[in-house]
């Protein structure tokens, strides 16, 4: 009962109930006051109707004694002159006091609602005017009942006291059918999601063929599921390669010392093997995680850190490493990361490599270019997106210690992900590769003049 009353069909029903009942009450209370004020004017209409009538027969001096009324619209009159004799008066009236002590001005009317006259005690309302007769001014009061306009406006009022809650009851039904249809969809939604587990992102909710907002709300859970589902399959495939190329230095280390033949040098190799695999594993297990906005990041001379890794990368190298073309740019980045992916870059080229790798870096109003070309085989045009990918390896010939576990060139598109650039292969001058990433330059990682 408690998260029915919490819900959101209960709360827009119950405020569209209130406003329904506080609309309809101030609409009843202006409506039996407009119908009290039309049933007055139409009773003060009569009496100065019949008003006139006796005003012209006092002016032609023709006015008898006893004035005939109908009792329905007007019920009494009496005329009395300046000294309050009675000239005239209807017969309920005769010998009676005077009906009220006001004296209009000459030419106006003044109309008066009492309580009572001395022949029923019932509410009137009189008409008094002040007019001139052939003997002098008179005063003509004529009466009509009230209680008609008040009791019509007391029937109203009890029609709309049952009437107003019994409407704006229905109204409040009516709104909680709709807004439970209209919300059907919704709840149809968090039930499907309520029942895909942690493991199955291939259910979909159920998608509405109108365009509303039930139905982009629908397509965009959707759209939501297909890319956490593509989220899941990438991580644990990933997983599982990483868990089955971990699997062959530890298997390798663990032949050798059983049959204990270790060589210090190949065990070593396969233990540094290893721990590069790992690292390459945690950096891009860590490459989509909340990290320092670039902007934060420390001023570098980018060409200082291609030296340095062209240096290590040459001691290493069976061909020469060509930096000539390497011109001086600053920007805000990680130099370890930004080595990394060059040194991937480097080790890659001069594998493949069959007389050079050269190295530029250049700057222009675009950003900055850093590319690593080589005239080795080169790659095919339907596998230059593929190689990006985590443990792809196009040449599957080799050897597997000769072509590394396949993370090389992943490292590189997430670290240039990383600080907001890109990276692309291209044919190189010699037919070979030409890796190039490209990082974005703003205003703000500039070094300033002289620095």
């Amino acid at each position: 009962m408690t998260d029915a009353l919490r819900s959101v069909r209960f709360r827009i029903t119950a405020s569209a109930t209130i406003i329904v009942g506080v609309v309809l009450g101030a609409g009843a209370g202006v409506l039996v006051r407009l119908q009290e004020q039309a049933l007055n004017r139409a009773v003060d209409a009569a009496l100065r109707f019949r008003a006139d009538d006796i005003q012209a027969l006092t002016l032609r001096g023709s006015l008898p004694e006893s004035v005939t009324v109908t009792n329905n619209e007007v019920s009494a009159v009496r005329v009395v002159d300046q000294q309050g004799t009675v000239i005239a008066a209807s017969a309920n009236l005769a010998g009676q006091l005077q009906l009220a002590a006001a004296q209009p001005p000459e030419g106006n009317d003044v109309v008066l609602r009492v309580e009572s006259l001395p022949f029923e005690h019932e509410p009137f309302r009189v008409l008094i005017r002040h007019a001139v007769g052939p003997a002098g001014p008179v005063t003509i009061y004529v009466a009509g009942r009230a209680d008609d306009a008040a009791e019509s406006a007391r029937i109203l009022e009890t029609l709309l006291l049952f009437g107003i809650p019994l409407v704006t009851l229905l109204a409040g039904g009516g709104v909680w059918i709709l807004v439970g249809r209209a919300f059907a969809p919704v709840e149809a939604i968090r039930r499907k999601v309520a029942e895909i587990s942690e493991t199955d992102f291939g259910e979909r909710v159920p998608e509405s063929r109108i365009q509303d907002e039930v139905g982009r709300l629908a397509r965009t859970m959707n759209d939501m599921l297909r890319r956490v589902e593509n989220a899941y399959e990438l991580q644990k495939n990933f997983v599982a390669d990483a868990a089955h190329e971990l699997r062959s230095p530890l298997a390798s280390i663990r032949t050798q010392l059983e049959v204990d033949v270790v060589v210090e040098g190949d065990l070593h190799a396969e233990v540094m093997r290893m721990q590069r695999l790992v690292d390459d594993l945690l950096l891009l297990a860590s490459s989509g995680s909340s990290r320092q906005p670039v902007s934060d990041m420390e001023l570098i001379d980018l060409e200082d850190v291609v030296y340095a890794e062209a240096e290590r990368i040459r001691k290493q190298s069976p061909v020469p490493i060509d930096v000539t073309r390497v011109s001086p740019v600053a920007l805000r980045g990680d130099p370890e990361l930004i080595g990394r992916a060059l040194g991937n870059l480097l080790q890659n080229a001069s594998r493949f490599a069959r007389s050079k790798v050269a190295v530029e870096l250049s700057e222009d109003q675009n950003g900055v270019t850093l590319a690593v070309s080589d005239d080795g085989p080169g790659i095919n045009a339907e596998d230059r997106e593929r190689i990006f990918e985590r443990f792809t390896r196009v040449d599957t010939g080799r050897a597997r210690g000769d072509g590394g576990a396949g993370l090389g060139l992943a490292i590189v598109k997430a670290v240039s992900h990383r600080l907001g650039g890109e990276v692309w292969v291209e044919s190189s001058e010699e037919n070979g590769s030409r890796f190039i990433i490209h990082l974005p330059l703003p205003d703000a990682q500039r070094l300033p003049p002289g620095g």
